[in-house]
């Protein structure tokens, strides 16, 4: 079981301040909640929620090889199935997007061009381990709709796209959807919901697109749009312009691809400046 710190308001004041650091989005806010994470670590121990908190950006700042040591170590410290599942799903996204860590150590003997493969394959291992986690939960102790069943299975289609799934990423995507709906409606208030709700909806719309469903793409689309509007999560903000704009230039609308990716340019250039080159790439298309 998790062992709760002594002083629980400082504390999850502090997680709670890590976690918005990391929805702000942005190199210097990613840092922050690093820090930040490393701090209560130092104050309150080896606690495995903080560890999964801080493994987020550690990941978006592509130190994965950090990410996957903390999630690793939260896994290993904690016998609550939310957090063990949450740190799983943690280590299937740090494993999929190693590539973007320079430093990432990999064996000798797997040459560059099968080092996407072996990455995949080592994500690859950690899906059983957590549709058990799951099963076990559903079994034993009768939950059916959770949050870090939507992370879980988000990461799975997450993974399933970047190998070429696309239909079993859209199955994944489907099953984390139904799971974010049913939990938006037990709270609809609930902006963790929301979000996660709207992330899955972003990721889901991706691989429709890739499967030549347009329209419904578009309805995906539309749907997470507002909800990252009104969090100001503005790192998947950047994310859905981008694709809303793809959209509209599939479908020859380019006025309207160039207003989403203006808009995009204009949030990136105030702090997610990782997708200044994305949007300026698009726009010099038009």
């Amino acid at each position: 079981m998790v062992e709760y710190p002594k002083r629980p308001e400082i504390f999850n004041q502090r997680l709670e301040a890590a976690r918005a650091l990391q929805v702000a989005g942005g190199s210097e806010n990613w840092n922050r909640a690093v820090s930040t994470c490393e701090n209560l670590l130092d104050e309150f121990g080896l606690d495995p929620r903080v560890l999964n908190v801080m493994g987020v950006p550690l990941r978006m700042l592509n130190r994965q090889y950090e990410a996957i040591q903390a999630f690793s170590l939260a896994a290993a410290k904690t016998d609550d199935w939310e957090v063990r599942l949450t740190a799983i799903s943690g280590l299937i996204d740090a494993w999929r997007t190693a590539g973007r860590d320079k430093t990432f150590p990999v064996p000798q003997y797997v040459k560059e061009t099968e080092k996407t493969a072996y990455l995949h394959t080592s994500a690859l291992f950690f899906i059983p381990i957590a549709e058990s986690v799951m099963t076990d939960a559903m079994s034993n102790l009768g939950i059916n709709s959770n949050l870090a069943y939507v992370e879980a299975y988000t990461q799975f289609g997450l993974l399933y796209n970047d190998m070429g799934m696309s239909p079993e990423a859209l199955d994944a995507y489907t099953t984390a959807e139904d799971n974010a709906r049913k939990l938006v409606t037990t709270d609809t208030d609930n902006g963790r919901y929301q979000n996660r709700l709207a992330r899955v909806l972003h990721v889901k719309g991706v691989t429709q697109q890739t499967m030549g469903m347009i329209r419904e793409a578009r309805a995906s689309q539309d749907e997470a749009l507002p909800i990252f509007r009104k969090q100001g999560d503005m790192q998947n903000l950047c994310n859905v312009l981008a694709s809303e704009g793809d959209l509209s230039e599939i479908e020859s609308q380019l006025d309207t691809a160039r207003t989403y990716w203006e808009e995009g340019l204009a949030i990136a250039r105030t702090g997610n400046r990782l997708y200044i080159p994305h949007f300026e790439g698009r726009l010099a298309r038009l």
